[in-house]
């Protein structure tokens, strides 16, 4: 007997997804999607997506250059310390994504109830 997530074809779902992904982070969090088992957290799940859906309708895409996945950089630093140039280059232009995407959060004027404008990303 099939699985909901098989009658459904999630996978199919979370590759078409994976599409838009702008960083393998995303695509890896895609693949670690499950099914809700409570209805109060698949609302507040919704919730925070039609947020953001409204704050990309009215402000535009997130500022997400130079969004990279530096989770192998930083490894290797807590590892033996020594990063290489473009490395060092990698993790600062991932930073000035984060500030991007948190500047471009805290200077909207809409209300936000579900994403936060304070929050400490950096």
């Amino acid at each position: 007997m099939k699985s909901l997530f098989e009658t459904l074809e999630m996978s199919n779902i979370q590759d078409e997804i994976k599409r838009y992904c702008a960083s393998t982070l995303g695509k890896n969090k895609v693949d670690s999607f499950a099914m809700f088992d409570d209805e109060e957290d698949l609302k507040e799940a919704l919730d925070k997506v039609n947020e953001a859906m409204r704050i990309i309708n009215i402000q535009g895409r997130l500022p997400l250059g130079g969004l990279y996945d530096i989770s192998m950089i930083l490894e290797k630093a807590n590892r033996d310390g020594v990063l290489y140039g473009d490395e060092l280059l990698r993790v600062a232009t991932h930073y000035q994504c984060i500030k991007n995407v948190k500047n471009y959060i805290e200077n909207s004027e809409m209300r936000l109830t579900h994403l936060p404008k304070s929050h400490t990303i950096i």
